[in-house]
């Protein structure tokens, strides 16, 4: 398995430069927010359970 990680700043255009290369590579994306949206309905964001959870994802 072949994984990509692309990490930076908040809003430089990670997800963008993502998408892009997924239509390159065929690889598929697994975006952070995805874990979060799962979790949020559960824990406050930010809680010790919201964090603890988002950690081992």
């Amino acid at each position: 398995m072949k994984l990509v990680f692309i990490y930076g700043l908040p809003a430089v255009g990670k997800l963008t430069v993502a998408k892009k290369l997924s239509k390159i590579t065929g690889f598929p994306i697994f975006h952070n927010h995805l874990v979060i949206e799962m979790i949020s309905p559960i824990f406050s964001f930010g809680s010790p359970g919201f964090i603890e959870l988002r950690e081992q994802s």
